[in-house]
């Protein structure tokens, strides 16, 4: 009998795995016909990596985190709009962090332009981690540059859906939410677009995407173009910022922006959150002519210097949340924020310096960057504390560390199947606002992102190679 159980346990087993294997080789059909796609090092592209099949994530933790994404988008607008606030929060960073220095430098050459542009465009993701100890979300950050991947997000729902109804649980397409990231962004830059032709009494207007001369997510970028040629007929084109630095050296601050014979209505950027994205010494000029020039800038400067995390931290200080939301709204935020502490000289003290000496592995170190990869974890934070100068050390907060639960999956990664894989997820949500003069448009949540890591990982940038792009089931 012990025999003949062993049998065919084993025989299960050997029915998963090529069951599991059938599934991976239709999500990897399915991913190559319809464009979940990533560049490769050479002039090729591969599936991106993803879960075979989706996470489960609390169904009331997904709709609190949805309902705060108007919040955050109204948050961000609302800071950027008050430049006591920017320039008081930044004073001190700006004088050691070279990178954010030079922003500021911009942010205070736009204000001198006086008025401030009529229409206002954010494209943001609020990325959050389930906290295991009271399963809310914590916020991790909130991007209002580059929010990337939307497009390919869609498509993993997508993916996800077609393999479980085909070769798996045919009941489980019916928990996946919808997502419609990538229309929503472009539903923005639509309205974006309209706005400032009916401003301006212009018509043909386009939108410019700012990217990177060697991009690898351009599948990603190209699903966004898709979508707002097809359902609203407007034109999006390419450039980097050496290019428009080379070629717009002679732009007028307060003019249109012409490229090509065309007006361009809305800027979007997928690059310039990176000090290595200025490198050549055109793209601070090109950044320069985009930002002061009446295009709609998504994101404006001020937008950007909103994401720096010496302003996350200091949002979460009392009464500053408050300042720029009512009671309730501020009450809702603040459910998501864990603590943040100054690195600034004169703004630390000698308790907070033992603790990180006690539990070093209860806190992150973060420098004021996007893009992946930059943050400082466990013991490192204590060894940074200790080697870095105060002024180099000013240049980063400390944040709380989120515990969050481990679940298994399987995985497809350069068309491999990767079984039993344990991973933590970051759940990050879209939201778009368009503003103009003092009257929201639209301010709204519309799609969802969910990036997941090996557990022992730190990070989960898809683009920067740390993390997989992953699927949502509500439960």
């Amino acid at each position: 009998v012990s025999t003949q159980s062993t049998g065919n346990e084993q025989i299960g087993t050997m029915e998963k795995v090529e069951g599991r294997t059938k599934m991976a080789q239709a999500a990897m059909a399915w991913a190559a016909s319809h464009g979940l796609m990533m560049g490769a090092e050479e002039p090729a592209m591969v599936h991106a990596p993803f879960t075979l099949q989706p996470t489960q994530i609390p169904k009331d933790v997904y709709d609190q985190a949805w309902r705060m994404q108007g919040l955050f988008n109204k948050l961000v607008d609302e800071g950027s709009r008050d430049p006591d606030f920017l320039i008081e929060t930044l004073v001190g960073t700006v004088k050691v962090d070279e990178f954010t220095g030079r922003c500021f430098a911009l942010y205070l050459e736009s204000l001198q332009l006086g008025k401030p542009k009529p229409i206002t465009l954010g494209l943001h993701r609020t990325d959050y981690l389930i906290d295991s100890r009271d399963q809310e979300p914590k916020l991790v950050e909130h991007n209002s540059i580059a929010a990337s991947l939307a497009h390919l997000s869609d498509l993993v729902s997508q993916a996800q859906t077609f393999v479980s109804g085909r070769h798996g649980d045919s009941d489980l397409p019916s928990r996946i939410p919808l997502n419609r990231a990538a229309d929503g962004l472009a539903d923005g830059m639509a309205l974006a677009v309209r706005e400032y032709e009916d401003l301006y009494q212009v018509v043909g207007c386009v939108v410019l995407m700012v990217k990177l001369p060697a991009e690898t997510n351009t599948a990603d970028q190209n699903g966004l173009e898709f979508s707002l040629w097809e359902r609203y007929r407007i034109r999006m084109i390419y450039s980097s910022l050496e290019q428009v630095g080379a070629w717009q050296s002679g732009a007028v601050p307060g003019e249109p922006l012409i490229w090509d014979g065309m007006e361009v209505a809305v800027t979007y950027y997928r690059a310039g959150y990176m000090p290595e994205h200025y490198d050549a010494k055109s793209a601070w000029n090109g950044r320069r002519v985009l930002e002061l020039s009446r295009s709609i800038q998504a994101p404006s400067i001020a937008y950007q210097l909103m994401g720096c995390k010496k302003v996350q931290q200091t949002l979460a200080l009392p009464g500053v949340v408050e300042r720029f939301l009512d009671p309730f709204e501020a009450q809702m935020l603040r459910s998501s924020l864990v603590g943040h502490y100054s690195m600034a000289p004169g703004e630390t003290s000698a308790d907070l310096f033992q603790k990180i000496r006690d539990c070093p592995g209860d806190y992150v170190l973060k420098p004021q960057r996007e893009g992946g990869g930059n943050n400082i974890y466990g013991d490192d934070v204590q060894a940074a504390v200790e080697s870095l100068t105060p002024d180099e050390l000013g240049s980063y907060i400390l944040m709380d560390i989120i515990q969050t639960e481990s679940s298994c999956t399987h995985m497809v990664k350069g068309g491999k199947l990767i079984s039993d894989v344990m991973i933590k997820s970051e759940l990050g949500i879209y939201g778009v606002l368009v503003r103009r003069d003092d009257q929201y448009i639209v301010n709204h949540a519309v799609g969802w992102l969910l990036r997941s890591k090996t557990a022992s990982s730190n990070e989960t940038g898809i683009n920067a190679g740390y993390g997989m792009l992953d699927g949502i089931e509500l439960v």
